[in-house]
């Protein structure tokens, strides 16, 4: 546990040098993990970003990453049998829009 801590300290002391190397403007960065400017540069100053805006930046820097665990999580639903047919789905949606 300790070994993750540090890891997690050590992402969080350099998520500002991968925002500045990112291809994306930060004000997109920004309204994408839905902080107020003045909140988030107080938090990037601070290195006091919460676990699940650090998600967030994560999955907007690293998008191929991001959706490589969502393909991994997709293919663990469908053999734990957490998913359901597309008939069903467009059903419900027709009742529900139609």
């Amino acid at each position: 546990m300790i070994q993750e801590i540090l890891n997690y300290k050590k992402v969080m002391g350099e998520i500002e040098g991968l925002l500045n190397h990112s291809p994306y403007k930060k004000s997109h960065i920004i309204s994408k993990i839905g902080l107020a400017p003045a909140t988030f540069y107080r938090k990037l100053s601070a290195q006091s970003f919460t676990p699940d805006e650090m998600l967030a930046l994560a999955k907007i820097l690293s998008p191929r990453e991001a959706l490589l665990l969502e393909i991994e999580q997709s293919e663990k639903d469908i053999e734990n049998g957490n998913y359901r047919e597309h008939s069903v789905v467009s059903e419900e949606l027709r009742k529900k829009f139609l």
